[in-house]
Order: structure tokens, then C-alpha cells, then sequence
């Protein structure tokens, strides 16, 4: 993928349910939660580009006048399914999991599945 304008290249992204987290022979998939959900932690951390903030894996928050989000004063995050060429071909975010309180991090190993590009798999180190 390049950075050539107006080529417009765009590849297919996979979505949160490629992760889990795996402890002995038991696997945690990420929750599904509501796109609202700030975390204050998060609000102020620069993404890769320099030019967002880091928001839920895979969204983009925006605001609509939707009677249906007053709750949320009109914000929402929408999920994007595709990656531009050039600088924005990569992605940030953040994944929700439920875990039992006693596991251990050095216990928990983070799965990944790629499609064609493989598996990968991560440890926890804190």
C-alpha cells in the first residue's frame, strides 16, 4: 500500500472478534460493549498518526442529531471495515475483555488470527 493521492487503495480489516485471550485451556473473547463507553485514561493518548485519539479497536466516535443517542448527547462510534494506503494503514484501539479476578497476567497469552498473514500469539508482561 502507498501514499499516492487520489489512488485510493483500501484494504479489508478484520474486527475484534480475531482476538482472545487464552489462560491453560480456557479461551476469553473480547465483549461486546457499547461504542459510548469513554475511558477518561484514554481520552488524551495520541493514536500512531498523530492526528486522533485512541478510541475502541476499529471505531471512529462521531456525533448525529439522532433523537435515539440523547443519552449520549448525539455521540456514537462507528466501526470502520477498511484501511486506507499510505499513513493510515495501521489501527489503534482498545479491546474489553471479562476475566476471572484470580488469573495472573503472566498467565494470560493474547491470540491473534490473520487470515492469509497467520496466527500470532503475545504474552502478558507486567
Amino acid at each position: 500500500m502507498d501514499d499516492v493521492a487520489y489512488d485510493d487503495t483500501r484494504m479489508w480489516m478484520f474486527n475484534r472478534t480475531f482476538f482472545a485471550l487464552t489462560e491453560g485451556e480456557t479461551l476469553y473473547f473480547a465483549k461486546d460493549y457499547p461504542f459510548q463507553l469513554r475511558f477518561r485514561e484514554l481520552e488524551n493518548t495520541k493514536t500512531f498518526n498523530e492526528d486522533t485519539y485512541v478510541q475502541a479497536f476499529k471505531s471512529l466516535r462521531a456525533y448525529s442529531s439522532d433523537t435515539g443517542l440523547k443519552e449520549s448527547a448525539g455521540e456514537y462510534n462507528e466501526e470502520i471495515y477498511y484501511l486506507r494506503g499510505g499513513k493510515s494503514n495501521a489501527v489503534d484501539g482498545f479491546l474489553i475483555y471479562e476475566i476471572p479476578d484470580y488469573l495472573l497476567p503472566e498467565d494470560i497469552t493474547v491470540l491473534g488470527s490473520f487470515y492469509a498473514f497467520g496466527n500470532a500469539q503475545w504474552r502478558l508482561k507486567f
